[in-house]
């Protein structure tokens, strides 16, 4: 069926017979300027797609999925099997989980000098720290900072070093020696 309705500029109606409603109907908008998919049934649209270019997808009357000029934007969760991010991925919210793995790990990769550093964990609940996996770098350490100034560092020879007066130094004969200006 196609007709010419008022707001509607043109309207196809399909899943229905002569004698009843139709189920479905796609429809041009003249005001919001969007070809919609709507749902005659549950009296809601499906689908938009906008004359600039935007498309939005709906569940049960709320909006899920939209393209906008950055991407896409998605209400909800998204379930991904894999995710490649190429540029700064941003999590807004209250912390990032990762789930559902023998050995969950976040691998830091630096591409100018191709370093690797690593957070893992292990299935004993041990967490690991790993700075310089494969030994590229040249002055390698893992170091702790508190309000911007680093406080203690643990150097690729296994020495800590603790930031403002002292260090606590065990060296490979496995003697405990203290240094510092007291």
């Amino acid at each position: 069926v196609l007709n010419s309705t008022g707001d509607s500029a043109y309207r196809w109606a399909v899943g229905g017979n002569a004698s009843s409603n139709f189920k479905w109907s796609m429809f041009y908008s003249n005001s919001s300027s969007s070809l919609n998919i709507f749902d005659n049934v549950n009296s809601r649209t499906v689908a938009s797609f906008k004359e600039t270019g935007a498309i939005e997808l709906n569940y049960q009357a709320s909006k899920k999925f939209e393209t906008v000029a950055q991407g896409i934007n998605v209400t909800g969760t998204a379930i991904n099997d894999g995710l490649v991010v190429a540029g700064i991925a941003t999590f807004n919210g209250t912390g990032i989980r990762i789930e559902n793995a023998t050995t969950p790990f976040i691998h830091l990769k630096d591409t100018t000098n191709n370093t690797d550093s690593y957070i893992s964990t292990n299935d004993e609940g041990s967490l690991f720290l790993k700075a310089d996996d494969n030994q590229e770098g040249s002055n390698t350490r893992i170091v702790f900072q508190i309000d911007g100034s680093e406080e203690a560092s643990f150097l690729s020879g296994g020495n800590l070093d603790l930031h403002g007066g002292g260090s606590i130094i065990i060296n490979d004969n496995q003697k405990l020696y203290f240094e510092g200006d007291n």
